[in-house]
């Protein structure tokens, strides 16, 4: 689990463009102030870092609202 979230920090600092420190349960929009279009390209980005693809079903508003939820989805992938 945390070799994920050093890499979900790897693909949150290249979306954001600032250098963020992840840690479990921080919520995306109000911790680490990711917008909508930013979580579009961590999606696009997670997929490419993690080799995995999500089905659109699976990008629902409780899968992407923290860092842990999006974790869980992430680890069924890999």
């Amino acid at each position: 689990m945390q070799d994920m979230l050093k890499k979900l920090e790897k693909v949150l600092t290249k979306v954001t463009g600032r250098k963020i420190s992840v840690q479990e349960g921080q919520d995306f929009k109000r911790d680490l102030a990711v917008d909508s279009l930013s979580m579009v390209e961590l999606v696009l980005e997670t997929e490419i870092e993690f080799g995995v693809t999500f089905d659109q079903s699976e990008l629902t508003e409780e899968n992407l609202a923290t860092t842990s939820t999006f974790m869980r989805l992430l680890e069924k992938k890999v």
